[in-house]
C-alpha cells in the first residue's frame, strides 16, 4: 500500500471516529435521560435543551472546530459548499454526516449539574481539552465571519445509577 493511500485510509478513520463519537455523546447524552419515569412529552418539557437557539443557526455554519488532547481538528465548508478536513489536504467530509453533528449538537438537553466547583471539572471528565491528560473534547461551530454560533465541552459518559 502506497504512503498516500495509507495516508487517506488513516483520514478516513478518523473522520468516522469523530463523527462516531459526537453521534453517540448527542445520543448518550439523551438516552441518560431516566425512562421510567414519564412520558417522552412530560420529559421533553422538563428537559431545557442546552442550546435555545442554534438549530435555526445550523444553515450558517461553515466550520466545526473539535478541540481535545491539546489539538485540534477542523472540518471546513467550502466555496463549492462541499465538507472538507483543511489539515488533511482537503480530504472531503460527507455532507449527510456533518449535517447529523449539526443536528445531534442541537438537540442535545441539560440533564443535571454535576459540580458548582470548577476544580472537580478534570475529575468527571470535563477539564481543559487544552491539556494533554484531558478526556474532554471542545466541540465549537462558527459561522463564515469566525462568529462562534454555539460551542460546549463533552466529556467522557458514565452510565448514570438509578
Amino acid at each position: 500500500m502506497s504512503a498516500m493511500a495509507k495516508q487517506k485510509s488513516g483520514n478516513k478513520k478518523i473522520v468516522v471516529s469523530v463523527v462516531l463519537a459526537l453521534t453517540l455523546a448527542g445520543t448518550a447524552i439523551y438516552l441518560a435521560n431516566d425512562k421510567t419515569a414519564g412520558t417522552y412529552e412530560e420529559k421533553r418539557e422538563e428537559t431545557p435543551q442546552l442550546f435555545t437557539d442554534f438549530k435555526p443557526k445550523i444553515n450558517s455554519v461553515s466550520r466545526i472546530s473539535m478541540r481535545s488532547k491539546g489539538q485540534d481538528f477542523v472540518i471546513e465548508k467550502i466555496d463549492s459548499g462541499e465538507w472538507v478536513m483543511p489539515e488533511r489536504f482537503n480530504y472531503p467530509v460527507q455532507a449527510e454526516k456533518v449535517r447529523s453533528i449539526l443536528l445531534n449538537a442541537a438537540e442535545l438537553e441539560i440533564l443535571e449539574k454535576k459540580t458548582n466547583d470548577p476544580d472537580k471539572l478534570d475529575k468527571i471528565g470535563l477539564g481543559s481539552p487544552d491539556k494533554k491528560e484531558s478526556d474532554a473534547v471542545r466541540v465549537s461551530f462558527f459561522d463564515d465571519s469566525g462568529t462562534i454560533l454555539s460551542n460546549f465541552i463533552a466529556g467522557k459518559y458514565t452510565h448514570r445509577r438509578p
